[in-house]
């Protein structure tokens, strides 16, 4: 009997090993978001901010579980992607994209912030 690994990937990743990694990645990424869609939720901006540093816990859980999920029981040494995973590749990917998130992140928070200050004085 021959099994796709690829096909029963997910599944593997849902109840295998790393199922807590998975499952607080599926919770923070993708649930949480659509807890914005009430109104009421929406409108409290420490629970958008709350949201949104969930999401960036669900964004690094993600890239764990399928990094890790992907190495796990593979033996074979022709798998091994050297220059993809080696440190300083790694490091400086990490550095460049989640600083340029965060500074984004900051900034319209900032900005939300400016405009909430300007409507309260201008009332």
């Amino acid at each position: 009997m021959n099994i796709n690994p690829e096909k029963y990937s997910f599944i593997d990743r849902a109840t295998g090993p790393y199922k807590i990694a998975y499952w607080i990645m599926f919770l923070c990424a993708l649930i949480f978001p659509f807890t914005l869609f009430y109104k009421k939720l929406a409108s409290n901006f420490w629970y958008v901010l709350l949201v949104a540093f969930g999401m960036k816990i669900g964004y690094y859980f993600e890239r764990y579980v399928i990094f890790v999920t992907s190495l796990h029981r593979d033996y074979v040494p022709s798998s091994d992607n050297s220059e993809f995973t080696s440190l300083p590749n790694f490091g400086i990917g990490l550095i460049l994209i989640q600083g340029i998130i965060i500074a984004i992140l900051s900034l319209g928070m900032l900005e939300i912030l400016k405009l909430k200050k300007t409507v309260h004085n201008s009332s």
